[in-house]
């Protein structure tokens, strides 16, 4: 049996927005995450480092920025851990801010972003992933994301 969630986009006023309903404590997810800023992750053959910050990252030539966003950058260092060859991509990671939203990655958003490129065994990639966040979000976790099915993630305190 299919299971299906759906909501109206219109209010009874019939507007087409609305304010963003708060999680009660129960709602919360409850995520362990044991790394910080700096700290090394390993999983899976890889190794995953968030390694600074920039909370108004400076847009790369061929980004334009929507209003009432911003970037949101984070340098990342993905290392080869494991006997093969495994693949970076920045499109792999995903930020978390502290009401519980998840942004995914904008492709070409700023410059020195980490590369698309399969690393031997051994070696590393530093650069950074950008995030379009609405201005007043507060940036909380970073996913880097090193399997599919079943998922496999490498997290990090940003904050």
């Amino acid at each position: 049996p299919s299971i299906i969630a759906q909501s109206k986009v219109a209010t009874e006023a019939g507007q087409f927005e609305a304010e963003t309903p708060q999680l009660t404590n129960s709602e919360v997810p409850v995520r362990e995450i044991e790394a910080n800023l700096g700290d090394l992750v390993e999983k899976d053959g890889y190794s995953f480092t968030a390694q600074s910050v920039d909370g108004e990252a400076q847009p790369g030539i061929i980004y334009t920025p929507r209003e009432g966003t911003k970037l949101v950058a984070i340098e990342i260092i993905v290392g080869n851990v494991s006997g093969e060859v495994v693949t970076v991509n920045a499109l792999n990671s995903f930020l978390t801010d502290t009401d519980g939203f998840v942004y995914e990655a904008e492709l070409g958003a700023i410059d020195e972003q980490i590369e698309l490129v399969d690393i031997n065994p051994g070696e590393r990639v530093k650069g950074w992933v950008a995030f379009e966040v609405p201005l007043d979000t507060e940036p909380a976790n970073i996913l880097y994301q090193i399997s599919g099915f079943p998922l496999i993630e490498l997290e990090s305190n940003v904050r």
